[in-house]
């Protein structure tokens, strides 16, 4: 683990390790120890780092000492996201685009084209599921209400069991009944 780079990115940018730790949703002291290499990088958090950091997947994981075999893996560009910040995949995929090499199978990637969004004309990667991964609960994913919509917001436990909130760049979602949720690997600018 190459603290120093860490630490020296973070510096740089203004941003402090607390920071950090509020956006992976841990507890500061596991931030150090993630950084000193005392707990491991898993993907989701090294797309969340990289964000933070505004680098790379592959320079997080290249930091964290964790080998990149090739590099990047080939994935499909299966839809796009809307104004509303809801995904809309086609049946018909727009090709392929560079994914991090360590992406899960099944990582699929859109393309950002609302003027709302973050980043328009962005990649946005993930790894659609069946269930709620609890990995995606207080970030930012994608889910599924019902059988309907597929919004990126950050989601959160609702009041009622089975239930979710769900904020972001668009219109929040309340006490929504999820049928999948995963949380973004990766946003590519």
């Amino acid at each position: 683990m190459d603290t120093i780079w860490f630490q020296s990115r973070i510096k740089t940018l203004g941003k402090s390790q607390r920071a950090l730790a509020h956006v992976l949703g841990i507890d500061p002291a596991q931030v150090t120890n993630l950084l000193k290499g005392r707990r491991r990088m898993q993907l989701p958090e090294a797309a969340a780092v990289a964000a933070f950091l505004n680098v790379s997947v592959e320079d997080v994981l290249q930091h964290a000492g964790l080998a990149v075999s090739g590099g990047v893996r080939r994935v499909k560009l299966a839809g796009y996201v809307d104004e509303h910040g809801e995904i809309h995949l086609s049946d018909r995929p727009e090709g392929e685009v560079d994914a991090p090499a360590l992406s899960p199978d099944g990582t699929i990637a859109v393309r950002m084209k609302g003027d709302q969004m973050l980043m328009r004309s962005g990649v946005l990667f993930f790894a659609p599921g069946v269930g709620v991964n609890p990995d995606a609960i207080g970030r930012l994913s994608v889910a599924r209400v019902g059988g309907g919509p597929w919004p990126v917001r950050t989601i959160s436990p609702g009041l009622e069991p089975g239930r979710y909130d769900l904020a972001g760049p668009a219109r929040d979602i309340v006490e929504a009944k999820l049928s999948a949720a995963s949380p973004v690997l990766w946003i590519r600018p």
